[in-house]
């Protein structure tokens, strides 16, 4: 529960300032970056993690491998969520970040669900599309759930549009058992 308050209060703060500096996209790009680096070296999320291993040693690993890759002001940022123990937040804090960016950049982002994986080709038209209906830039969040058969499932904001396969065949189904013989 502490987590869903302090995640946005962080990302918040961060936003101010970077809001200040005109700097939002390079610091969506250091956060996928440090997420990034965290998914591919799962060993250093535990290091980081760790409350065995002290401040020091944490912040010296972070300067001496990512000092070339982040921002200055990201890494301080970072060493304060360490130095708070508040670096388990940071997906949540990238999250709630990027909601922001996105809010303040009249973005919307929208998950679309289809069975197998879209071409360029395809997800371009269909960005354009949604862009076209809901008067809005559009980030496409990709998800392949073979479940689905086949078609699509888009999600943007609280409204789902269903264009799938097992969708159809599921609204079949409850027309077929509400038809009296």
């Amino acid at each position: 529960m502490i987590e869903n308050t302090i995640s946005p209060r962080y990302a918040k703060v961060l936003f101010d300032l970077d809001c200040q500096k005109n700097i939002l996209e390079q610091r969506l790009a250091d956060f996928q970056t440090l997420l990034q680096i965290l998914q591919d070296y799962p060993k250093l999320t535990r290091v980081l993690n760790s409350p065995q291993i002290a401040l020091h040693d944490k912040k010296n690993l972070i300067q001496n491998t990512l000092s070339s890759r982040l921002d200055p002001i990201f890494l301080n940022f970072i060493f304060f969520l360490l130095q708070k123990e508040k670096f388990t937040n940071l997906h949540n804090i990238a999250n709630a970040y990027k909601q922001l960016v996105n809010a303040h950049l009249g973005v919307w982002e929208a998950d679309i669900v289809t069975a197998v994986a879209m071409d360029n080709d395809s997800e371009n038209k269909l960005r354009e599309k949604l862009e076209q209906h809901f008067h809005k830039k559009i980030n496409l969040n990709k998800i392949v759930d073979p479940k689905i058969i086949g078609g699509a499932i888009c999600v943007i904001g609280n409204e789902m549009l269903d264009w799938s396969v097992s969708g159809k065949l599921r609204k079949l189904k409850e027309k077929l058992i509400a038809t009296q013989v």
